[in-house]
């Protein structure tokens, strides 16, 4: 299966011209385009490349849904393409993208099969919304949503879920203020995360119960930054409604870490963080903006690393 965090050169894709058209049966790379050659620039050719990248790939033979090594990985190198290149190009490629996948009603004429644009609905969710995916990023499923949403391939159910899902994922992306919460610490003081100091904030929102939190934490914790600098503040919150059960399980946090829960579960009650899964990792600046979400421990700590001396 193709890898997740597949990481192209742009300078392997630029170079690539046309192979001969293939059958189905003898296509075993994704066919991507040819760049003219009087375009020389990173931009104007990162520009054709994503406006032109879906071209010589045929969404109405259905066999490609079923080699992983071609479609798969040629839609992974799409996605790993679109933040590496102009944000406006990104952006159309994406509109030319859900254009050709969603832009007629299944059975309509001139639409590919629909098992075909299920199967790219299902790699957006996969890649960019999936909490187990290293490639997931609210930013870009925003992106895509708002595309397919104008889209005529979707009914009204699914329009419904999507916006669903795109009010949610738009809440706290880095850039904007982060939301403001009240918790309650293991000394039972109520406070709020505005009320907290340092030049960062790591706020992780942990269950007792997760065993990939547990194994979170103690990633984090063998982090020297995280433990005994203090221009960084951690605070792991415990977000739902069952204080019963994050009173009997006392975590074994760093002494220099804040262990507290949402009076009530309002963080999730209220839907004042979209928490899709557990452990979720933010990072916060003085005033409290965000500027991660939703990373990796490894990305958190490697951001951290080359920011904090």
């Amino acid at each position: 299966m193709p890898q997740r965090s597949t990481i192209i050169k742009l300078s392997l894709i630029f170079s690539m011209a046309f192979s001969p058209l293939l059958t189905s049966a003898q296509q075993t790379d994704f066919p991507y385009p040819s760049i003219p050659s009087v375009m020389t620039t990173p931009e104007s050719r990162g520009a054709y490349l994503l406006e032109h990248y879906w071209d010589e790939f045929n969404f109405n033979d259905t066999t490609l849904i079923h080699k992983p090594d071609i479609t798969e990985q040629g839609f992974s190198n799409f996605l790993d393409l679109l933040p590496r290149l102009d944000s406006a190009a990104a952006e159309k490629g994406v509109e030319m993208f859900t254009g050709r996948v969603f832009g007629k009603r299944p059975g309509s004429s001139g639409a590919i099969p629909e098992n075909v644009s299920r199967y790219f609905d299902e790699e957006i969710e996969h890649y960019l919304y999936d909490s187990n995916s290293p490639m997931r990023s609210d930013e870009w499923y925003i992106i895509f949503l708002k595309q397919m949403m104008k889209q005529p391939f979707f009914n009204a159910a699914e329009r419904e879920k999507m916006s669903f899902r795109l009010k949610n994922v738009s809440q706290n992306l880095p850039g904007s203020m982060a939301a403001d919460f009240t918790f309650v610490d293991r000394q039972q003081r109520r406070t709020t995360l505005y009320a907290t100091t340092g030049e960062y904030t790591v706020l992780f929102f942990y269950n007792p119960d997760c065993d990939n939190c547990h194994a979170t934490a103690a990633q984090l914790s063998k982090e020297p930054l995280l433990t005994g600098n203090s221009r960084i503040h951690v605070l792991a919150v415990y977000p739902d409604e069952d204080t019963d059960e994050w009173r009997s399980h006392a975590q074994h946090f760093p002494a220099a870490w804040t262990d507290g829960y949402s009076p009530d579960g309002e963080i999730t009650a209220k839907s004042i963080y979209f928490i899709r899964a557990t452990p979720t990792l933010y990072l916060l600046d003085r005033n409290k903006r965000v500027i991660l979400k939703d990373p990796t421990p490894e990305a958190l700590i490697e951001y951290l690393k080359k920011t904090v001396s």
